[in-house]
């Protein structure tokens, strides 16, 4: 069908695999829901389909859509970490006090 994407078409399984494992952490890393990260990317209220779809390897993900909510944007910053062997993961938690 026109318009719609072609699973076949985007990269090896391997790749369409990896791409999905790294979306379901990001979306994990976020601290939002699959409805919320949803709702955030502009998807209406009773479709989550499309996380979905990414996750299980299904479709590729829309990036635009994805980068637009800082939450993934953090999330997949730490899912890409996490997938690297070498990368070192650090959490810093720091207090702002004021007046």
């Amino acid at each position: 069908m026109r318009g719609e994407p072609n699973p076949k078409k985007v990269g090896s399984p391997e790749a369409r695999q990896y791409v999905a494992r790294l979306i379901g952490r990001a979306v994990e890393h976020s601290g939002l829901s699959k409805k919320a990260a949803s709702l955030a990317m502009g998807f209406p209220e009773d479709d989550q389909t499309a996380i979905a779809r990414w996750v299980a390897g299904v479709e590729p993900p829309s990036m635009s859509r994805f980068l637009s909510v800082r939450e993934l944007r953090r999330g997949l910053s730490l899912a890409l970490a996490e997938a690297d062997g070498e990368a070192r993961i650090q959490t810093v938690v720091t207090f702002t006090r004021t007046a």
